[in-house]
């Protein structure tokens, strides 16, 4: 799921099948470039090349994270995933104030960004909260011990 000023794409300088898709749920823009129109905007502003750059690495960072949690079992994913929202949110004012990290997330988005079912996440939430790791609010919002 991507976030208004997102970015997705299938970057390839090569002529293959273009593996990538996207689907929108809402109202779209949606920008579309070939290769040469790429490499023209590259060229004549290479300042832009540096921010690609930068945003490739963060993307290839986040692929790999997501490759080790693969390894993992349901709660270590769940905690993993937790992990990565935490070091995201880490800059927020608020968050640097909290003593406790309260997570906005469902068990349906758990789901989505760990590749489990939404069964196995409340299954795996409330082992987590019998072995006293995280706790759930009186909103059902997941507490970090």
């Amino acid at each position: 799921m991507l976030k208004p000023g997102s970015i997705f794409g299938n970057i390839s300088f090569n002529e293959g099948k273009n593996t990538h898709f996207a689907e929108a749920t809402e109202d779209t823009y949606v920008c579309i470039f070939n290769v040469d129109d790429f490499m023209k905007i590259i060229q004549a502003k290479p300042q832009i090349m540096m921010k690609l750059l930068k945003v490739m690495s963060i993307r290839l960072q986040e692929y790999e994270n997501r490759l080790k949690s693969g390894l993992y079992d349901a709660k270590e994913k769940i905690l993993h995933h937790l992990a990565i929202i935490e070091e995201k949110n880490r800059k927020k004012f608020l968050n640097k104030l909290l003593s406790k990290k309260v997570y906005h997330i469902t068990h349906e988005q758990l789901a989505n960004h760990t590749g489990l079912t939404r069964e196995t996440v409340t299954r795996a939430i409330q082992d987590l909260k019998k072995a006293g790791v995280i706790e759930t609010n009186e909103e059902g919002k997941i507490v970090l011990s």
